[in-house]
């Protein structure tokens, strides 16, 4: 089966297509373009899809997780359009499998539920996931499959574009690699306090929830669009999984379908 995977995001949807359990690509369009006119989100997809050779009637279905509420019924419409197919959208009337320990299943975002559910695939439990998008949440399934709650810090990038827009003497910048903790100037100084201070957060959150859910032997996972430049610079064990969420989305379709 040929799916076709969305995760709308706060700056961006992520798009993919798996041939069964393969995903063949990944590709970014900016979430603004979804809350205009259908039209020029419709062209965006199918030049990505075009790209990769891949035909509309290749796809057998489709499902989207979004953080967006605004985009979602442009985001399903186009998908409609140009596949002639029904679009899941992932909520909490969904099956998932993933059960809650003393946490408001509800307020969970749905971006939260598809990295757990593949995380749990993946590594089993108990496993942390740490999601590096815009925000930072981290994400916490106990031994017996629980949620058992996380946290949630601003991004990588969120922090870059805080400075440069609050300080006045900061400049605007993009996350980039960064190779030694100690800045020689002011732009070094902001990408390693970002970058590499993200990864020191992380590390302490590894071993603050470890002992406070006592368990020690829980897996650490790191996804999302910046989690190549943070994950080198981990300290603690981490596996690097940067399309986590949309194979989440590819074992979440097949469980409702």
């Amino acid at each position: 089966m040929n799916i076709l995977v969305a995760d709308v995001g706060n700056s961006n949807i992520v798009i993919g297509v798996f041939f069964d359990t393969d995903l063949q690509f990944t590709s970014r369009i900016p979430t603004q373009l979804a809350l205009g006119t259908v039209g020029p989100l419709k062209k965006s997809i199918t030049t990505a899809l075009s790209a990769e050779k891949i035909l509309p009637d290749a796809i057998d279905g489709a499902i989207i997780s979004s953080v967006v509420p605004a985009a979602n019924n442009p985001l399903q419409t186009a998908v409609r359009d140009l596949f002639k197919k029904d679009c899941l959208l992932l909520d909490h009337n969904m099956r998932t499998n993933i059960r809650s320990f003393d946490y408001d299943i509800q307020c969970l975002g749905m971006d939260r539920i598809a990295d757990t559910v593949a995380a749990i695939e993946k590594y089993g439990t108990p496993v942390q996931v740490f999601d590096l998008g815009t925000c930072t949440t981290m994400s916490i399934i106990d031994g017996d499959g629980c949620f058992r709650g996380g946290t949630i810090s601003a991004g990588v990038q969120l922090c870059l574009d805080t400075m440069g827009t609050s300080a006045a003497q900061l400049p605007p910048l993009h996350a980039e690699e960064c190779t030694d903790v100690i800045g020689k100037n002011v732009i070094e100084c902001m990408q390693n306090g970002s970058v590499i201070g993200t990864a020191a957060m992380i590390d302490g959150l590894i071993l603050r929830s470890r002992r406070e859910t006592q368990l020690p032997e829980m897996t650490a996972v790191i996804t999302g669009g910046l989690s190549p430049l943070v994950a080198p610079h981990c300290m603690q064990e981490v596996h690097l999984e940067k399309n986590l969420l949309l194979d989440g989305l590819r074992i979440l379709y097949t469980l409702n379908s």
